[in-house]
Parts: C-alpha cells; sequence; structure tokens
C-alpha cells in the first residue's frame, strides 16, 4: 500500500510512470524494509515459544513471518515493474486544489497544526487518556480467561460408582443415563464404554474399572457447519449441558459428571487442587473435606478426585515353621490358591481346527466363600518317605482382609491427590479460579500438608510469563531496528511510546465489546497491534528525515504538517484494509469460498475474536495516534534536542562584552 501509494503521488505531481516508480520506490523502501522487519520482530520471539502451548499456536508466528518477508520481496522487487508496465495513470489537473486545501485533508492540515502549536497540552491528554483508560479498565473490565469461551461439538459424562460395584450394576446405571440423552434433541450421537474410566479427568484416556463408565456425546452439529440434509443444532450447547447436569443429579448409585470438549491445547482441568502430605489416607480425607469446601464456591461443578482405595483383598500368611514341618512349600500354596481363585490350564481340547483350554478352578459358589478356600489341600512330604500326602491350607496358612493399594501419584517424593473441577456456563474462569486461589490461601492444613493450585492456572501463567517476555523482547528488536534506520534513539523513543499509547483502545475495545481480556488470544493481537502502529510511525518520520535533509532550513512544524498531509493516505488506507478485514473475523462472520455462502455467528468468532477486537479498537486510536500524537511528540523532542543550545545562546547574549 505504502509504496505504490507514494508512485500514485508522484503521478499526480506530473511525473511519469517509469520515473515515478523509481523515485517512489526509492523513497519509501528503506521505510517499508523497516516496517517488515519490525513485524518480523514483533513475531520473532513467538517461534520460540515451548511446551503444549507452543505446539499449538506456533503455526501463527512462522506463517507471518514467511509471509512478511514473501511481501517485501514482491513489494520491492515486482511492484515497481508492475506499476510501471501496468498502471495508466494521468497527473493532476492544474486546477486540482493543493494536498491539505480541500476536503478532509484541509480539516486534518488545520487540526494537526493546532496540536503541534499546542503540544504539551496535547502530550499531557495523550498520557492522561493512557492513565485514565487503565483506570476506567481495572473497573469496568471484565475480567480474564486463558482461552476464549467457545460452544463445545462434544461432550464426556462419567460415570463413577463405589468401589467393588460390579459391571452389570455400572451398566444399569449407564443405561439410565443413555434414556435421559435420548430424549435431547440436540444429542446426534452417544456411545457408552462401561467398565472403563478417565481418572480425575473425564476427557483423559480410558482405563479399566468395573465401577466406572464414560458416555461420549456429539451434539447436532454448528448451522455454519451443518451440510446440505444435516439437522442443525435447535440450542447452544452450553444450555443442553446445563440441562443435562440437573437431570444428571436425579440418578443415585453412582457420581456422574458432565464435561464440554475444550477448543485448544490440552491444558488440564479448569480447577484443579493438589493436596499433597506423607500418609495416603490422610491426604485422601483432606482431599474428600476439600472437595465439599470447593464444592460451596460460585461457578464451580463436577468436582471428582483422583483418590482411589484398592478392591479388597485377602492376604495369606504363611507359618513357615509349620510348613516345613509338614514338607509344604510356599511355591506349593501359592500354586494351590491361584488354581482355586484363577484356575490352571490342565489340557487342551481339538475340535477340527479349533482349540480348547480346559482350567480346573473352584466352583464360584466356593471362590465367595474365604473358608473353602482355606478348606484346600496342599502336597506335603515326610522326610521318611518320597510320597505326598494332602495337608489343609488351613494347617499352613491363615489369612487376613484388608483394602488394597489404590494408584498413589508423587510429586517432589510427596503423596498427591488431585480435586478436579469444571466452571459453570456464564461464569467468567478466571473470577472462579481466584476464588479457589483465596480458599486455598485462607485453608489451615495439618503440618506436613499442603494444597496448591494446578491444571490449567499452570498452563496460564506460563503462557502469560512467556507472552509478557515475548512482547519485551519484541520491544527491544523493534528498537534496534527502528535505531538502525533513524540513527537515532529519540526517534524510536517515540514510535514505541505510541506503542504503549495504542493499549487505549485495545482496553476500551474490550470494554465496549464486554469481552474478557485472553490471556493468549488478546496477547498475540496487542503484539500484531504493535507491529502495525510502529509500520504508520515509520512511515509518516521517515518522511520527515527525507525533508529535513533535502531542505535542512524548513520549519519543523510545517514539515511536520506536510508529512501528516503525504503520509495521510497511506497510513488511512493501512488502516482501513486491516479493520475491514478483520471485521468479519470479529463479528461471527464465516465466508465458504467453494461454495460462496455466508453464514453469521461462527465458531471461529467466538476463537479469534478477542484478537480481531483487540487489533480493530487498537487501529482505530492508533491510526489517530499516528497521525496528531507522533508529530506532536516529535516536536516536544525537537525542543528537548534544541534546549541546551538556547540556553547556551541566552547566556552568551546575557554575559558583557569584554570592553566593559
Amino acid at each position: 500500500i505504502v509504496l505504490v501509494e507514494n508512485i500514485y503521488r508522484h503521478v499526480e505531481e506530473g511525473k511519469d510512470l517509469v520515473t515515478a516508480s523509481i523515485v517512489g520506490t526509492k523513497e519509501v523502501a528503506g521505510a517499508v524494509t523497516a516496517s517488515t522487519l519490525t513485524t518480523v520482530a514483533a513475531f520473532a520471539p513467538l517461534v520460540f515459544w515451548t511446551g503444549i502451548m507452543g505446539q499449538f499456536m506456533g503455526f501463527l508466528p512462522k506463517t507471518v513471518i514467511i509471509v512478511l518477508v514473501a511481501s517485501l520481496i514482491v513489494a520491492i522487487g515486482v511492484l515497481p515493474v508492475a506499476t510501471a508496465k501496468l498502471m495508466k495513470l494521468s497527473p493532476r489537473k492544474e486546477t486540482a486544489p493543493a494536498l491539505g486545501e480541500a476536503g478532509p485533508l484541509a480539516y486534518y492540515k488545520a487540526f494537526v497544526a493546532w496540536a503541534i502549536r499546542h503540544r504539551y497540552l496535547c502530550a499531557a491528554v495523550g498520557v492522561g487518556t493512557l492513565v485514565g483508560t487503565f483506570m476506567a479498565y481495572g473497573a469496568l473490565n471484565h475480567g480474564t480467561e486463558f482461552f476464549p469461551a467457545v460452544e463445545p461439538d462434544q461432550a464426556v459424562i462419567t460415570v463413577r460408582a463405589p468401589d467393588g460395584t460390579d459391571l452389570e450394576e455400572t451398566d444399569r446405571i449407564v443405561r439410565q443415563v443413555e434414556a435421559i440423552l435420548a430424549q435431547e434433541e440436540n444429542v446426534d450421537v452417544f456411545v457408552a464404554d462401561s467398565g472403563v474410566s478417565g481418572g480425575g479427568d473425564p476427557m483423559s484416556g480410558a482405563q479399566a474399572a468395573s465401577n466406572q463408565a464414560r458416555i461420549s456425546i456429539d451434539f447436532l452439529p454448528h448451522a455454519t457447519k451443518a451440510k446440505e440434509g444435516d439437522k442443525p443444532r435447535v440450542e447452544s450447547t452450553d444450555i443442553t449441558i446445563k440441562r443435562l447436569r440437573e437431570e444428571l443429579s436425579t440418578i443415585v448409585g453412582a457420581k456422574l459428571t458432565i464435561a464440554k470438549q475444550e477448543m485448544g491445547p490440552p491444558v488440564g482441568p479448569k480447577i484443579s487442587v493438589e493436596v499433597s502430605g506423607d500418609d495416603f489416607h490422610t491426604v485422601g480425607e483432606l482431599a474428600a473435606q476439600i472437595r465439599r469446601e470447593i464444592g460451596e464456591i460460585a461457578g464451580v461443578t463436577d468436582l471428582n478426585d483422583d483418590y482411589r482405595i484398592g478392591r479388597p483383598e485377602m492376604r495369606l500368611r504363611i507359618d513357615r515353621g509349620a510348613a516345613k514341618r509338614v514338607g509344604a512349600s510356599t511355591q506349593a500354596v501359592a500354586g494351590a490358591v491361584r488354581t482355586a481363585v484363577a484356575g490352571t490350564k490342565a489340557s487342551t481340547l481339538r475340535d477340527g481346527e479349533d482349540e480348547y483350554d480346559i482350567m480346573v478352578e473352584l466352583a464360584p459358589r466356593f471362590k465367595d466363600d474365604l473358608q473353602s478356600v482355606l478348606t484346600l489341600r496342599i502336597p506335603g512330604r515326610s522326610d521318611m518317605s518320597p510320597k505326598t500326602f494332602p495337608v489343609p491350607l488351613s494347617s499352613v496358612a491363615s489369612y487376613e482382609l484388608s483394602g488394597g493399594s489404590g494408584s498413589v501419584r508423587h510429586i517432589d517424593q510427596d503423596l498427591v491427590i488431585t480435586v478436579n473441577g469444571d466452571v459453570l456456563a456464564g461464569f467468567n474462569e478466571n473470577e472462579v479460579r481466584q476464588h479457589v486461589i483465596d480458599y486455598i490461601a485462607a485453608r489451615e492444613m495439618p503440618p506436613g500438608f499442603q494444597l496448591r493450585l494446578g491444571g490449567a492456572n499452570d498452563e496460564q501463567r506460563e503462557a502469560q510469563e512467556f507472552l509478557s517476555m515475548a512482547f519485551l523482547i519484541a520491544i527491544f528488536l523493534i528498537a534496534i531496528v527502528l535505531v538502525a534506520q533513524f540513527n537515532s534513539f529519540l526517534i524510536p523513543g517515540i514510535i514505541l511510546g505510541s506503542v504503549v499509547l495504542s493499549l487505549v483502545g485495545v482496553l476500551w475495545g474490550l470494554i465496549i465489546t464486554g469481552t474478557p481480556f485472553g490471556v493468549v488470544m488478546t496477547g498475540l493481537g496487542v503484539i500484531s497491534l504493535a507491529g502495525v502502529v510502529v509500520n504508520n510511525a515509520i512511515v509518516l518520520l521517515d518522511y520527515v528525515g527525507q525533508v529535513r535533509e533535502e531542505t535542512p532550513d524548513a520549519d519543523v512544524h510545517e514539515v511536520l504538517v506536510q508529512a501528516g498531509l503525504v503520509r495521510f493516505r497511506p497510513v488511512m488506507l493501512t488502516a482501513v484494509t486491516t479493520i475491514l478485514g478483520l471485521v468479519p473475523m470479529a463479528v461471527g462472520i464465516s465466508i465458504d469460498f467453494a461454495e460462496m455462502k455466508f453464514a453469521f455467528g461462527s465458531q471461529s468468532a467466538e476463537w479469534w475474536g478477542p484478537m480481531a477486537i483487540a487489533v480493530i479498537f487498537g487501529l482505530l486510536f492508533a491510526t489517530v495516534l499516528t497521525l496528531v500524537f507522533v508529530p506532536t511528540f516529535y516536536a516536544i523532542v525537537e525542543d528537548m534536542r534544541n534546549l541546551p543550545g538556547r540556553v547556551f545562546s541566552r547566556f552568551k547574549k546575557d554575559a558583557p562584552s569584554p570592553a566593559e
């Protein structure tokens, strides 16, 4: 845009296309290159994003950088030739008014000239607006979020009956859930798996467990995704999930939870509290108490934990002295019990090409009777004879009943049980999590036991730290490019100051649209905005530098006004085209180029909307910033640069002459 517009301006001034293409390209080649490099610098730190978030979002900076480099090559190497050969333009008519003498530019010329004359007042207004915006955002903000809340396409129901519940009883409960799902018009397909568990996270992989089950749900497709002949969903799936949660609460005999599919990388449960200590059963009791207490926090739902008591076990204790007296070995005892309970292969039955194992084991009614197990006979042997004789198992062994060991997690050598939960639709995830953090801070724990928040909170903290560091590194890299371009430290300071002021538009955009500050998506929007704001400022101030180099004696204020008039059109074109390109993303317009269809309220807008809103509103303010405040700040910097000379000349003027 900048390069072609500059060529167009030279044609309007009377140059032929070839001359205009050469001169116009030379004038802005440095500015365009620096602008591209600053945008590359803004995205470059994101390439080094590590972890789950880096794998998920890494495509964005790489794609942007490749496209930017390609666009620079096309702009410098292809556009001038194409313009000289293909454009058909004629010079501006001699009767046409001079630049800034009529139309909108006349109003802009008068306003920017006034702003430069009252530059300190304008600077105070700019800084005051920034401070006031931060204060207003502190009072009117809509909270923060890690990732945008997107209407889910899928959900998972987990069923957890008491330990020891057999598969038949678990399946009976599952069929009750299926009956409820069959009545839901918004449910397209559901698949039930009885006897499996996902552990503490209902969206995780499955493990065998007779007392647990999972039901996977696919909802009807969103209206923007439904193909011809498909029935679109009849209501928001958040409403359906809320109703299912209420209906599932009426089923007795098991703990039922429903978790919706989350967009983005797997970052863990929204609410995750880790209870740790050195005693497993005490940690389990504390986890149960904490689960009940956290359940009283508004917005928290579907709480569960990964505390698992093992199934009851019968442990045999062998009396080695008695076993030695009757010549019975521990291997014989173990083999007899294994045969009775699990069975031992005795032979194989062949039926044509098929083979069937013949197993020997106790009948089920004897397996359930512990005394029957103790009446088993094991082989004994006398020292005086090689023959064996039967010995009752009860004569060499006794038993005790105990709970088996469940699954145990360790973190830093401590036993850990995790309490996981979800956040109800309509509640801000970060606000609910903050209430949980406040609870953890106030909760007193016995000596040797700790509480900490994990899950999505860990990923969010890491993402915040990385994006903050990436923003600082991006500013540093941009500053290096600017210093190299302008051979000055003051002008880069003006440009980087405009980046900070552009946050005014971002924050007011979030307030007006009721959008939470997204740690990832809004953060990416701010970084993207920084590149665009810097580009416009470079184009403006680069022209100022060219004019002052050509006419050193020109009045700085007049040069700034002229620069604003000359660069008004490319700056406005850049802002308008960027904003128009992002509007569909912000308002939810989905365009199917294959079938040339438009759809409103797309799910992609829920995901990318916060980033688009940040850039759109930021650009609206940044455009005014570039065209008005940047010239104003430049004039102030020029005052500071000339201040020592003025002071020195005044002292020199006031000093007495040698004759005196």
